[in-house]
């Protein structure tokens, strides 16, 4: 069982299914892509190890996560499924709610940013999802303070505003935050939440398309008192696409027991990494101007130049160390291939 070359991924795929109870696996089909990260997330529910609180899907598109996350749980928390394309909400209430049973799900249109408002649906056309998150630019100031449904806009909320308003008494326990880039103005718009409940959440990024923003990003969340596991499975078009796994240091004593974690990182499933760290793993050839990012554009650091430069770097590392063989080669998509390869989770190192 490989996919782009992981052999560690049955040890995953096997735990997903494990974590998952035979009424979850009736009620809705497994994701089938992110297969590490929802197996980590699934399994540390099955633990009983995922903070108390209810969940959050931002940016849930057709509602697989969404409905992944409210099947799985033991003890009925809600799971907050929101997108901002009316026709993909409508599909989680009658596929998942509807149909399925699963009750605990609440999904509703919206985007989630830094600030209360609307952004003009007229000035976001046929706009996809992406597009409108990438485009938070458009808030409308003057509305900013507005929760409620606007049939003329789409509302954008704060998580702080609805902890203190539409979902009051609720607390966070995990959020998983695809938001295509507006990340940092989602953590912004969190804080209050986040000191509060400290959950865990995930973000994604695409390491080298924007260092900047990527540096930013991994700042702010050591700002917040957080660390950041890198799952080493490639997300999205581009090969260095990654999801950041980020778990509050208030918490990391009682996740060092999870033997999930520890699975994960001997399996070099994870990676620990900071501000700095994090420009060296998700095929560093991938910066631009890079050798699989010669020009900007839609050839940027995909498969064709992504792997023959890994298996060059793959050959001449192991020409060098007698003891890589055997070893696949496609496993490793950082420069320091063996830097943490026999660390337990609590002993994973971000420098």
């Amino acid at each position: 069982f490989r996919v782009h070359g992981h052999s560690y991924l049955l040890s995953t795929a096997l735990l997903l299914s494990a974590a998952l109870p035979m009424s979850a696996r009736r009620a809705c089909n497994s994701p089938g892509t992110e297969v590490i990260l929802n197996s980590i997330v699934g399994a540390l529910i099955e633990e009983g190890r995922m903070p108390t609180g209810a969940m959050i899907d931002a940016g849930a598109n057709q509602g697989e996560w969404a409905c992944f996350y409210a099947s799985v749980v033991r003890d009925n928390r809600t799971v907050f499924a929101m997108d901002p394309m009316e026709a993909n909400v409508r599909r989680i209430w009658n596929r998942y709610v509807l149909k399925a049973g699963l009750r605990n799900l609440q999904p509703s249109v919206g985007i989630l940013g830094s600030v209360d408002g609307t952004i003009s649906r007229s000035a976001l056309g046929k706009q996809s999802a992406s597009q409108q998150y990438n485009n938070l630019h458009l808030l409308n100031s003057p509305t900013r303070g507005v929760r409620g449904a606007d049939l003329g806009g789409l509302s954008v909320y704060t998580v702080d505003g609805l902890f203190q308003g539409a979902w009051r008494g609720q607390r966070l326990g995990f959020a998983h935050w695809d938001v295509e880039g507006s990340e940092l103005d989602v953590l912004r718009g969190a804080v209050e939440t986040i000191a509060r409940d400290q959950p865990i959440f995930t973000v994604e990024v695409h390491v080298h398309q924007d260092q900047n923003y990527t540096t930013n990003l991994l700042q702010y969340i050591d700002w917040i008192s957080y660390d950041a596991f890198l799952v080493e499975e490639i997300v999205g078009r581009r090969y260095d696409g990654r999801n950041l796994l980020c778990v509050p240091r208030s918490r990391r004593a009682e996740l060092a027991l999870s033997s999930t974690l520890d699975l994960a990182a001997a399996a070099r499933a994870i990676f620990a990494v900071n501000a700095n760290s994090v420009h060296e793993h998700a095929y560093p050839c991938c910066k631009p101007g890079g050798k699989c990012c010669p020009a900007l554009g839609s050839r940027c650091c995909r498969s064709g130049d992504t792997l023959r430069w890994h298996r060059r770097q793959v050959a001449e590392w192991g020409r060098a160390n007698s003891s890589f063989r055997g070893r696949n080669p496609l496993l490793f998509t950082h420069v320091n291939f063996f830097s943490q390869s026999r660390y337990k989770w609590s002993a994973l190192k971000s420098g």
